[in-house]
């Protein structure tokens, strides 16, 4: 018997969910085009996604599903004054066929709830809010800085 799934899960057609006894075979085919889910009592909830780089708490956010880009953002402290891109906000997101996908956002909030500028975020997600150039250039010029000046203490000291 081939079977509709979908019609038994979001329609409740039962002609589709037959008895299985004990020796029966089941055969899963792959599929070939997957849809996804719509939201429904079967999806969670809660999806977790993560915030890593220039926010005050970055790591692991447990959210509620429907959650927006911003308000993940400002749920891990928001972005790191001075040092955060928000032009330039990443999210890193898993596909369905196993791909990665990488998209850059504008982070805004004068502009609204469009899910264009302002994305729904999926279970899995990683928002990636990056460092200005001025914020490497400093972090930069700091590292490579500090051991001279190490030096030149400890020189001052024994002179």
């Amino acid at each position: 018997a081939d079977l509709d799934l979908y019609d038994l899960v979001f329609n409740g057609n039962h002609s589709q969910n037959p008895i299985i006894y004990d020796g029966d075979f089941i055969k899963v085919n792959k599929v070939s085009n997957i849809e996804k889910l719509p939201n429904t009592n079967f999806t969670n909830t809660l999806i977790e996604v993560y915030v890593v780089g220039e926010v005050i708490d970055p790591g692991k956010l447990l959210i509620k599903n429907g959650t927006q880009l911003s308000q993940a953002v400002y749920y891990a402290g928001g972005p790191i004054d001075l040092r955060a891109n928000t032009k330039k906000v990443q999210i890193v997101r898993t596909n369905q066929n196993g791909s990665i996908s990488f998209k850059k956002y504008n982070l805004k909030l004068q502009n609204g709830t469009s899910s264009y500028t302002n994305p729904i975020l999926e279970d899995g997600d990683i928002i990636r809010l990056t460092p200005t150039v001025l914020s490497k250039t400093t972090d930069i010029i700091r590292e490579t800085s500090t051991p001279v000046l190490n030096i030149f203490a400890l020189y001052k000291i024994f002179e």
